[in-house]
């Protein structure tokens, strides 16, 4: 899936979130570069929140089936499958 902002102002974003109907991971890359999942965060179990720090960054919840990302007009998001056990 492909996802992009069209915008006057690059620096507008907004957080994504998609539920998936299956536990299959999934991988960001932001203008066609790798984006890893936020770091593990042990006070809330998984992995942290996203903050709207960058394009791309994200985290995928592997309980609960979702991936969330963050996207501004500056960036391309494209999101695949990824292989993982």
């Amino acid at each position: 899936m492909r996802f992009a902002v069209k915008s006057m102002d690059e620096l507008t974003g907004f957080t994504v979130t998609i539920f998936y109907p299956s536990a299959e991971s999934r991988q960001v890359f932001a203008n066609g570069e790798y984006v890893e999942y936020n770091q593990w965060d042990m006070d809330i179990n998984q992995y942290g929140n996203v903050t709207q720090k960058f394009c791309g960054e994200n985290r995928y919840v592997g309980v609960r089936n979702y991936l969330e990302f963050y996207i501004t007009g500056e960036c391309e998001i494209v999101v695949r499958p990824r292989n993982a056990i």
